[in-house]
């Protein structure tokens, strides 16, 4: 394990790594803005200044194309959007000659100077030209005029940095990819030269694309002086390189062999399939000698050996695929030494095995759901029978008069009255409603008839009617 300071300085290390190679050059920065700006000029080529007059406009405020408001359009809407800091660092340090390009050289339509070249390469130097590279842009190798004889890149092309040298695409080799590389051949057409790829059956050159233009064959292949380099077939030579592996066959390939499986029946074959069996697995036996055509099925052990087991009184032999199995007659027995016995019955269980148990426990388990049935009706007639004496006792006194309202009980009653429940005081909310009503009429009378058209008595009114004629809903 690393000592923790190895390991931060590890950490520090791949992150400056990490973050080094996403990190953008300054030449690529320089590209993106130009990229942008020339977005910008696309999109504003059609605009104006919005006022409707063009030909007042132009007269007053100087041609559009190359106007400020333009230039301004195009660096608010589309340089350096996001909150890309090393785009705004690098826009905000070079911003007059971008100011200069547009005002001073874009307007002369015969100018063949591009942005790029005057704020990347010119002033900002942070870009070469193409064929260039390096902090003093150095000049790529080129052969017959092409940077790496048109077959290659130059590394640090374009920018500032790089080491010059050529990366060759594939088929090509050398300083500036003039030469073609291993597997493949030069091919002429008039002063054009083009590197081709050899035949797959060819070592390493070949003076052509067939298999009989190639100097030496590969491993696989043999050669023919009809045909060249041809495919090699491992399987059909004496020495199976298959032979040493259970349960396989050899499948030729172009250039090599593979070791298939056998159909599982096989512990030997020809090929994949169930009929190509050489040797069968124990427990089956070949159909025909014929090994091209030869299948592997189940041996019937108890037809062709019925002794097998006659050892074991009450005891039968029965076929299983590519084995057999002795077992009782009776499904109650098992097999036990040499013979079969009954299997002992399971003890009495009250809640598992006893059919007699199972109606006790249907029955007691009815007798528990008739007493509970029978206790819930005997609750509501006895509800029913108490309220009925409630209400009498609530219409008629001791002495058989008429009770006096107990305004404390019903107020009572009435707070602690679930909502959706009925009120025993039914009397208290006539009250308390005829109230409301007879003083808002009042209010009406004594302030004003509009009073009825201001929202506020209206809403006063329907929350005092909602909060107690909604206790019945």
């Amino acid at each position: 394990m690393l000592p923790r300071r190895c390991s931060y300085i590890f950490l520090i290390v791949y992150t400056s790594l990490l973050f080094s190679s996403h990190a953008k050059t300054p030449c690529d920065i320089c590209k993106d803005i130009i990229s942008s700006f020339e977005e910008g000029l696309a999109k504003t080529v059609k605009s104006n200044f919005g006022g409707g007059n063009t030909n007042w406009e132009e007269k007053s405020l100087g041609k559009w194309k190359t106007s400020e408001t333009r230039l301004v359009e195009i660096i608010d809407h589309h340089i350096c959007r996001g909150n890309n800091k090393e785009c705004h660092m690098f826009f905000e340090r070079n911003e007059e000659h971008i100011e200069d390009w547009y005002f001073n050289i874009y307007k002369d339509l015969d100018s063949s100077e591009s942005l790029h070249h005057h704020l990347c390469v010119e002033q900002s130097k942070a870009c070469c030209t193409d064929g260039r590279y390096g902090p003093t842009c150095s000049e790529c190798p080129t052969s017959d005029g092409k940077v790496c004889g048109g077959h290659g890149k130059c590394q640090g092309d374009g920018t500032r940095s790089g080491t010059g040298s050529c990366t060759c695409d594939s088929g090509y080799t050398g300083k500036v990819c003039e030469e073609c590389a291993d597997n493949y051949y030069e091919q002429l057409t008039g002063t054009i030269s083009t590197c081709l790829a050899c035949h797959e059956s060819c070592e390493d050159s070949c003076t052509g694309g067939e298999p009989i233009a190639c100097d030496d064959c590969k491993d696989g292949y043999t050669w023919s002086d009809t045909h060249g380099c041809q495919d090699t077939d491992e399987c059909s030579s004496e020495d199976d390189p298959c032979q040493d592996r259970t349960s396989t066959y050899c499948s030729n390939t172009i250039g090599s062999y593979l070791c298939q499986a056998c159909h599982s029946n096989c512990l030997s074959c020809t090929g994949a399939q169930s009929n190509a069996c050489t040797e069968c697995i124990p427990g089956y036996v070949r159909t025909t000698p014929d090994i091209d055509t030869s299948s592997c099925d189940d041996i019937n052990e108890c037809t062709e050996k019925p002794e097998l087991c006659k050892s074991l009184e009450g005891a039968e032999c029965r076929n299983t695929e590519g084995s057999y199995d002795c077992r009782c007659t009776l499904d109650n027995q098992k097999i036990e030494g040499d013979k079969c016995v009954d299997i002992p019955e399971p003890e009495d269980n009250p809640d598992v095995n006893s059919s007699e148990t199972k109606d006790d426990l249907e029955k007691t388990q009815q007798n528990i759901k008739s007493k509970q049935a029978k206790e819930s009706v005997d609750k509501t007639k006895k509800g029913k029978s108490a309220k009925k004496v409630n209400k009498k006792s609530d219409t008629v006194g001791k002495d058989g008069s008429q009770p006096k309202i107990d305004i404390d009980s019903m107020m009572k009653e009435a707070g602690s009255v679930a909502p959706g429940q009925k009120r025993k005081y039914r009397t208290l909310d006539t009250m308390v409603l005829s109230s409301a009503t007879g003083l808002y009429l009042v209010m009406c009378l004594v302030f004003n008839a509009e009073l009825l058209k201001t929202s506020l008595a209206t809403l006063v009114y329907a929350v005092f009617v909602y909060s107690y004629a909604g206790q019945y809903a």
